[in-house]
């Protein structure tokens, strides 16, 4: 009966599945933190949007289905995750969809493997993320490690401030950064260059798309795990668009010059009644919180708070329902037919 279901599945993808259409700009990323295997899915386009299904896919064993938390075992309605492996994820929505909010991230648990370097610039092994928009098809999406093993470009959208952050999980000394924009955002006007308060730096003249320094006679020190150096405001943020306005590479001594990161600070969480758990949603997951006795009031008034906040999020997205489109059924076809047992 197993061998004929998953036959059947098999004909039913084949009969109405084609390769994911690329998407022009991704507007879906997945947002890993490859030190702690926690991700979300996150809206970058300037619009809500409705998915019905993701997958992940990797040539190489870098999930842990264990520490996945799927939008069926998050309690929302219609969704339904197929067998996980080592290799590959998927979740998918046969009754309906999920509309996610412009910026709005949504998370799934620790489904990446913990990834520990060796030496600061190792690449953390990848792997391909693509998603379903009902009535339009599948697309590639993004995938982003927000924790990067590498000296980071943080940057204040709002202000324009940033700061060279070391992000790994080693000391570093550099002797050189150059930061670029291609789109022209930055501003010489605002940078505080190193040679202005560290001893050794030369700052090369600026523009609006360069910006460097180097150190002829040593180099300066940065401590693992967040050691900083400040840049004033470089950056113009009436004219920042995203990340990938900005690139960043520094040099090491000993190693040479390796590629650096960009990473934007996150808005604060607007406070959301019945977000027990502070991602900026109010679901399943918030019930725990209050069931478990976590929550700021674990009372019977605290379930009804959440309760009548179910469904709501901090920028104002919810779940809506619709008939599946033929590609929500794909998804959930390929991820059947890597296995016939339910995960857990």
């Amino acid at each position: 009966m197993r061998i004929r279901y998953t036959l059947a599945v098999a004909a039913l993808a084949a009969a109405i599945c084609s390769p994911p259409r690329a998407a022009a700009d991704e507007d879906l990323s997945i947002v890993v933190n490859p030190r702690t295997g926690t991700a979300s899915i996150r809206n970058d386009s300037q619009a809500p949007l409705e998915i019905d299904g993701y997958l992940l896919r990797a040539g190489s064993p870098v999930f842990d289905s264990a520490g996945w938390n799927s939008f069926e075992e998050q309690g929302i309605s219609g969704w339904v995750d197929g067998p996980s492996a080592a290799n590959r994820l998927g979740d998918t929505n046969l009754f309906g969809s999920l509309s996610i909010d412009p910026g709005q991230s949504l998370p799934i648990g620790a489904p990446y493997a913990p990834f520990t370097p060796t030496e600061i610039g190792q690449p953390e092994p990848t792997f391909n993320f693509s998603y379903n928009v009902p009535g339009v098809g599948s697309f590639d999406g993004d995938v982003e490690f927000s924790l990067q093993n590498t000296l980071v470009l943080v940057v204040n959208p709002a202000t324009g401030a940033a700061t060279l952050e070391n992000q790994s999980a080693f000391d570093i000394d550099i002797d050189s950064y150059l930061i670029r924009s291609e789109a022209g955002v930055l501003s010489t006007a605002g940078w505080s260059p190193l040679a202005s308060s560290v001893g050794g730096w030369t700052a090369a003249a600026g523009a609006s798309n360069r910006l460097a320094e180097g150190n002829l006679f040593g180099s300066t020190f940065l401590a693992a795990d967040g050691g900083s150096l400040s840049l004033g405001s470089p950056i113009d943020f009436n004219m920042l668009e995203d990340e990938s306005d900005l690139s960043l590479e520094f040099r090491v001594p000993g190693l040479g010059t390796l590629a650096g990161g960009v990473l934007f600070t996150s808005a604060p969480v607007v406070d959301l009644p019945g977000d027990y758990n502070g991602d900026g949603q109010v679901n399943a997951a918030d019930y725990t919180v209050w069931r478990d006795g976590a929550s700021p009031d674990s009372s019977p008034a605290g379930y009804q708070l959440w309760a009548d906040n179910y469904g709501s999020s901090a920028s104002g997205g919810a779940a809506a329902a619709s008939v599946p489109e033929p590609h929500a059924v794909c998804l959930l076809a390929l991820a059947l037919t890597a296995g016939a047992s339910r995960r857990r």
